[in-house]
């Protein structure tokens, strides 16, 4: 064997390890593998959790309201905003006021309706069979109507809204900076020699002087655009001083306007409710005595027809030649008929307050009806 065949003979195992290796790095254990797997999943979830939170914090950045970021306001837009909030309490409690007060009026006209329907027809009637009997004890046959009238109506609160005060500031503002024009003038004239007179005022030359000696006070010398400069800088200054304090004194006022504003609206408030009290109370007061003018009615009008029946079998010259049931029914007319002509002649209200006497007399008169009303179904 020669030195080539054992050269050829040992290169051939060297390829096959080479290859071999080569195959091995190619091909990794199963449990590497799956421990990979197993790996990727976990990872992949977090970062699909981390792009959710990532995108769910930037939604909640984009919606966050406008009505819940704050906003600065200056002075006057507070005072304005406590300005607007007066006047929607003081129209609230007025509108409720006005609705009752016409409530009030419509059932007060409701009232003095049903006591003339009552007054022409029942109460009539009462009064023509009474007199055909000779009855002569009643109360007072000539029932009043008492109409309720409401003096003296409430307005609503008197509200003006704060000026600014700008414009104001502006003209005095205005003024303030001609007259640093005019003191400029006065004092650089002083320091150029200039006497103070009309010409001296409209020479143009004059007011090239005085600008030089301003110049010359800021250390500018020989520069007219520089005297005129300061003279022009400081009116204008003066000019905003005095509108700063214009507008400041005027923001003083405001809020001054708007804390006796608000007091007045507490007294204006309380004095309005107590008024809504006493009206919803008439109201309820005169529903009562429409209620109980209606029980009157109905029972008058069945003594009424007990009335003519009497009249028409007995044939009376008066009352004493009744019999005691029917002189008994007669006697009862006239106990429903006198309570009732006194509740009708009873003012209801003083205003919007209630009588004593109308409260007192609606009780009696209640009391009185409902144990006639009792009595029937005894």
């Amino acid at each position: 064997m020669n030195n080539q065949e054992i050269k050829e003979g040992t290169k051939e195992p060297q390829e096959e390890l080479k290859q071999e290796d080569t195959k091995q790095e190619d091909t990794k254990p199963d449990g590497l593998e799956n421990l990979e797997e197993k790996l990727e999943e976990p990872i992949e979830k977090a970062k699909d959790k981390l792009e959710e939170e990532k995108e769910e914090s930037q939604e909640k950045l984009v919606e966050i309201p406008e009505s819940k970021k704050t906003k600065s306001k200056n002075i006057y837009d507070e005072l304005v905003s406590r300005v607007d909030a007066t006047k929607e309490q003081a129209e609230a409690v007025y509108n409720k006021y006005l609705t009752l007060n016409r409530e009030l009026e419509d059932k007060s006209s409701a009232l003095v309706k049903q006591e003339n329907s009552i007054l022409n027809t029942t109460i009539a009637n009462s009064l023509e069979l009474l007199k055909e009997l000779q009855v002569q004890s009643l109360e007072d046959e000539n029932a009043t109507i008492n109409e309720i009238k409401i003096d003296n109506k409430e307005q609503l609160l008197n509200i003006k809204y704060p000026s600014k005060g700008r414009f104001g500031g502006f003209i005095f503002g205005t003024l303030a900076a001609i007259v640093g024009v005019a003191g400029a003038y006065i004092y650089g004239s002083k320091l150029a020699n200039i006497p103070l007179t009309t010409n001296s005022v409209l020479a143009r030359a004059n007011w090239d002087n005085i600008a030089l000696k301003y110049a010359d006070l800021i250390n500018v010398k020989g520069n007219v655009i520089a005297g005129y400069a300061t003279i022009t800088i400081a009116s204008l200054a003066l000019g905003a001083i005095v509108y700063k304090i214009f507008t400041f004194l005027q923001i003083n006022k405001n809020k001054k306007y708007v804390n006796k504003l608000e007091e007045d609206l507490n007294e204006y408030v309380a004095k309005i409710k107590n008024k809504n009290d006493s009206i919803q109370k008439l109201i309820e007061h005169i529903d009562n005595i429409k209620l109980v003018m209606q029980k009157y009615d109905i029972i008058l009008q069945e003594q009424n027809a007990k009335l003519k029946r009497i009249l028409f079998i007995e044939q009376p010259q008066s009352v004493d030649d009744l019999q005691s049931a029917s002189r008994l029914e007669v006697d009862k007319t006239v106990l429903i008929l006198d309570e009732l002509l006194k509740l009708m002649n009873t003012p209801v209200s003083e205003d919007i307050t209630i009588r004593p006497e109308s409260q007192e007399q609606l009780k009696e008169a209640n009391a009185l009806i409902n144990e006639v009303i009792k009595k029937l179904y005894i």
